[in-house]
């Protein structure tokens, strides 16, 4: 458009001076500042630090883009602020530093924070916290910028925990045979009615209920060593049953129970995408994969995992507990039998399982765990001494410790549980060889082939075996191969020190082929090497 005053001019320009641009200082404080104001900086025990979005929850390395393109777009539209590649980079090295970075612990399921424990009921929002103080039902507000310094991995299969309240609002019957006032079953009945229903429902003799809750306290505190808890029992006993119910009570998940992982890779990728590592038909466990899983029990695993919606890496020490169905004890390896409890269920009559066991077990869950988490909590209370002296017999290790705990929370006699725990054990350590059929059997054969050293599969062996077993013996052997066997790795390490070797050579063409043989010398149990 022409100056009406000047038609063969154009209008004077006016010179607007230019912004001054941000210096890099100002662009690094943006960064930092919007950062900040959308995500909550964290600091991981192994020394990573990780951002956390207020909102939802997502996990991200400072190294991420994904943050910074984000934060640039924000930069710009509301502050009018290019953002240089040169003060992300410097931005992210001030990020980095561990000033005013939150500590944090990270687990699968339970996580710590906040000086208390927190489960976790996958939903986003429902936790329950429990400390010293006892447990509470903790609902976080997703508005909120408050948030618990715990993050939980949630693995694709995790199942959330139905947080509602049973709509019938009553309290189910306990259910017990035989009450005693002054036993422990009656005791957790008064006291924790949800609790003990849950239970009923599995075929678990009243006697061991100590001992399961003992070894479910200690599964939620992920820090201490945990106990491999076997429930053994014939085909018709309920056993897989009892060990869902036991492990979907604090970590449910789509699949019920997990098969035989066949190798160290596998049992982590269980170790990964479970709290709980629940093993059905666990007859098959393999001495190797035994000590893994002491490893596992014991130590933890450090191992580099994908975290972040990147799939970055970063390490993380799994330690989880480990429950096993079987029709008759894996436990063989020296180590592993001293991190475990075995249970024997007895034949379970068809009447006793209630028909809609899944449905009842579902609806009580929650309030359950509730009472479980409460004497977790209790057991917090009372400084818990190094060790442990009943009978004259002095207990160092963390189940028995917990245990004792746990009966003074129900004012339950400590004696009554070290017996139990005491016989418990002992089904698994001693008088293996005089109660096993199997090793009596290879003992007398020992005795008689001295020099015999050929190499037979597994059911050659069973066949052989039998044929010269005593009339009164017939009736205890094993019926089928896979129990032949599974027997056999139980009593192996005890015929070593007896002078017979026994050991598995694998699988060869269709067969799992043994090595059998008498040795020269008798060996001490100090020379128990793994078979």
């Amino acid at each position: 458009m022409s100056n009406p005053a000047n038609p063969d001019k154009y209008p004077q320009r006016v010179n607007i001076p230019k912004p001054t641009p941000p210096t890099k200082s100002d662009q690094v404080r943006a960064i930092v500042e919007l950062t900040l104001s959308v995500m909550q900086k964290r600091l991981h025990k192994n020394g990573n630090v990780y951002l956390v979005d207020t909102e939802t929850r997502e996990v991200f390395f400072i190294d991420e883009e994904t943050i910074f393109n984000k934060i640039t777009d924000v930069a710009f539209s509301s502050y009018h602020i290019v953002i240089s590649n040169s003060a992300i980079e410097t931005a992210k090295r001030i990020l980095k530093a561990e000033t005013k970075a939150i500590p944090s612990k990270i687990s699968i399921r339970v996580g710590i924070g906040q000086h208390s424990y927190f489960l976790d009921l996958a939903d986003g929002t429902n936790f329950i916290r429990y400390s010293s103080d006892g447990a509470e039902h903790f609902l976080l507000d997703p508005q909120s910028k408050h948030l618990i310094d715990v993050d939980f991995l949630r693995p694709p299969n995790l199942s959330s925990i139905d947080a509602r309240i049973r709509h019938d609002s009553g309290v189910p019957g306990a259910l017990l045979s035989n009450p005693d006032e002054k036993e422990f079953p009656y005791l957790l009945s008064k006291k924790s009615p949800h609790l003990t229903y849950i239970l009923g429902l599995t075929n678990i003799p009243e006697t061991y209920y100590s001992t399961v809750i003992t070894w479910m306290v200690c599964t939620l505190f992920p820090e201490g060593d945990q106990t491999i808890l076997e429930i053994t029992g014939t085909e018709d006993s309920g056993k897989s049953t009892a060990a869902w119910i036991i492990k979907n009570l604090i970590d449910p998940t789509d699949k019920t129970l997990n098969e035989v992982p066949s190798s160290p890779k596998e049992l982590l990728s269980l170790a990964q995408n479970n709290y709980i590592i629940a093993i059905d038909n666990a007859d098959d466990i393999s001495e190797p994969m035994q000590k893994q899983i002491y490893e596992l029990l014991n130590n933890g695993i450090n191992n580099r995992i994908n975290h972040g919606n990147s799939g970055s890496n970063w390490t993380i020490n799994l330690r989880n507990p480990v429950i096993v169905a079987s029709t008759s004890s894996i436990l063989s390896n020296p180590l592993l039998i001293k991190k475990g409890i075995s249970i024997d269920l007895p034949i379970l009559d068809a009447k006793t399982l209630n028909e809609n066991l899944n449905q009842l077990f579902k609806e009580t869950r929650y309030k359950a765990l509730l009472e479980l988490v409460n004497i977790a909590a209790g057991t917090l209370n009372k400084q818990r001494s190094l060790s442990l002296k009943i009978n004259d017999e002095i207990y160092f290790d963390n189940f028995a410790l917990t245990g004792a705990m746990v009966c003074k929370y129900f004012n339950a006699n400590i004696s009554s549980f070290a017996e139990t725990l005491s016989e418990l054990r002992s089904e698994t350590n001693e008088n293996i060889i005089d109660e096993s059929v199997v090793a009596r059997s290879l003992l007398l054969w020992a005795a008689e082939n001295p020099k015999y050293k050929e190499n037979k599969p597994l059911n050659d062996w069973q066949k052989d075996l039998f044929k010269n077993l005593p009339e009164e013996d017939r009736n205890d052997w094993p019926k089928s191969t896979r129990k032949f066997g599974a027997e056999l790795k139980i009593v192996a390490p005890r015929l070593k020190k007896k002078g017979v070797f026994c050991k598995s050579l694998g699988k060869q063409g269709s067969n799992v082929v043994w090595e059998i043989r008498a040795t020269e010398t008798t060996q001490s149990s100090d020379d128990i090497d793994d078979v």
